[in-house]
This record gives C-alpha cells, structure tokens and sequence, in this order.
C-alpha cells in the first residue's frame, strides 16, 4: 500500500504542482516541481527485487535485511530477495543455509536469468562474467559491484556502503557494529600470553594462506601470528624446507561443521613435510568449518571467536617439543 501510494505521488504530483504557477508564482512552482521529482524518485530508489550473485553478497543482504525490522530476524524483509547465488546452499561453504530455504531463486550465473527474475538491482563481484555485466549495461538494470575483500574493515565498509544501495543504512550499521562487539568479545576472552601463537592455515593440497588472505585477518583479530604472513603473499604452496622453517604453534585446517580432527588429518598426511613439523606432532591442529574460514561477511566473526577459543584451551607446542 504504502509503495503503491509512493508511485501515485510521483505520476500525479507534477501536474498538481503546475497548476499551481498561476497563484503562487513562477519560482515557487519551480521549487514544488523540483521537490515533487526528487521526493518520486528518491521513492522508487528503493529496490525490491534483488538479486544476488555471490555468496558473500547473499550472507551479507541477508544479515542487513534480517536486521531492517523487528522482531529480529525479520524474515519477511528477505522476500526482497528474487535471487541468491546456488552457493548459499552449499552446507561446506554457506552459512545461511536455513534462511536460503525461504528464498525461492537461485542464481547459477547465467544471463538469461537476469531477464527471467527481472530484478531492479544486481549485485555482482569483480570476478563476475563480463557478458553479465555488459548485458546489465544494455537493460539499463542497476549493479552494485564487490571487490575482493581480504580484511574485516573491508567487509565492514563493504556492508555499509551496501546498505546505502539497499536503502538500508541503519540495519547495516546495526551489523557492523554487532560484528565489532563479536570480535571485541573475542579479543577479551582468555589471559593475554606474552608471545602470540603463531598460526598456520593449510589447504589439503598444501597450499598455504599467507598475507593478503582473509585467514591472516582472522589470525590478527584471534591475537595470532600468521606464521606464512611474512613469506607468502595470497596463496602459494611451499617446499618441504621452506615449511619447516615456518614451524607454527597450531596447524589450523578447514572442514564441516561435524567434521572430525582426525578426519582432517588425515587428509593432510600426503602433504610433503607435514608429518615433521612439531605442531602435527604435538597433535596442535585446529579444525574450523570452512564455511567461517572464507567468509567474506559477518560470519567471519564466528571463525575468529573458534580459532580464539582454540589457542585458548590447547597450549601452544613448547621449546622442548619443536626440537
């Protein structure tokens, strides 16, 4: 009703506020046209058919829209969705899972569903197929574009500034500063060691994360060192004596939420040079859910208060056992 009324306002207000040049002058006229315009426009600038490319934009409009109304989380803000990325069923790698239920679209990248879901806003990443972006172009439809994002200020920013094109400002400051108070929690649990742990994060084909990843922003904001931050820039793998040398404090490894310690282990035995580094051998291996490790939203909190956690209740390897 009110969207309704909205759109009414803006075809009829004009012709009002012409009619009205006779009396009330020329300028003033010009000043009610002017207001009746922007008032219509900045109306209709409101999207209601969304659609999600990616998953970080389906975790993040998910959380700014569940957080747009009360009672909290307000599932009937999600029906703005049309659309969200086939990832965020993914139970390996979503965490939104649950709420994707109620969202009927599903994106699978391809162009001709643009047409078909008729959305008045696309979100898009950098990786996205530039034939997407090029149609998008052509059918004058909306995007908003997301950059990589390797550290938590940048998905901060990142939420608001969606937020903003949503027309949702203050939901995404609400999230934002959930997230901040999340990871200021995180920060206070457990007395401060002298020394940081230092950290590794290893994929099972041994390819290491090193700076510039999202999991070196994880180990900071957890009170860790990531032990490749200072070798490895993005992701590389590493020769046996060049991880040796790194020799961290905790070997941390993605998986499930259910899976096991053990079961992650052993997928990493392969690796060349894993089996002598102290920490394998001290058993000091941290499992987290990938799903947290590569979220690139504010789940990524619930990585950093795990990993926390875990340097917390398991002591990190001593001198004795790195020799």
């Amino acid at each position: 009703m009110l969207q309704k009324s909205q759109n009414k306002l803006r075809v009829q207000g004009l012709p009002q506020q012409l009619s009205m040049s006779a009396t009330v002058g020329p300028w003033l006229a010009g000043i009610l046209v002017f207001l009746a315009f922007f008032h219509g426009n900045f109306c209709l600038a409101k999207p209601q058919r969304i659609l999600s490319a990616t998953l970080a934009s389906d975790e993040m409009l998910t959380a700014i829209l569940a957080a747009s109304c009360e009672p909290r989380p307000c599932q009937s803000a999600l029906a703005r969705l049309v659309a969200v990325s086939r990832f965020a069923d993914d139970q390996r790698y979503s965490n939104i899972t649950a709420m994707a239920s109620g969202i009927k679209g599903r994106f699978h990248g391809d162009v001709e569903q643009v047409v078909r879901f008729k959305p008045d806003l696309v979100i898009l990443a950098s990786f996205s197929r530039p034939e997407i972006i090029s149609r998008l172009q052509s059918m004058q439809i909306a995007k908003f574009m997301m950059t990589d994002l390797v550290s938590i200020e940048a998905i901060e920013s990142t939420i608001k500034s969606l937020g903003e094109r949503i027309d949702e400002p203050e939901a995404a400051a609400k999230v934002v500063t959930e997230m901040k108070s999340s990871l200021a929690l995180a920060s206070e649990k457990g007395e401060k060691t002298r020394a940081q742990p230092s950290v590794l994060h290893i994929y099972d084909d041994g390819t290491i994360s090193g700076r510039n990843t999202l999991f070196d922003a994880i180990s900071t904001a957890a009170g860790a060192t990531n032990a490749a931050h200072d070798l490895v820039n993005g992701w590389q793998k590493l020769s046996v004596e060049a991880l040796l040398n790194l020799n961290p404090s905790f070997i941390v490894v993605g998986g499930t939420p259910n899976t096991s310690r053990d079961e992650e282990s052993a997928k990493l035995k392969a690796i060349p040079g894993i089996s002598k580094l102290a920490a394998w051998s001290a058993g000091r291996i941290i499992v987290i859910p990938d799903s947290e490790l590569a979220a690139v939203s504010p789940h990524i909190t619930k990585a950093v208060a795990k990993l926390k956690s875990a340097l917390k209740n398991e002591p990190p390897v001593t001198e004795a056992q790195a020799k």
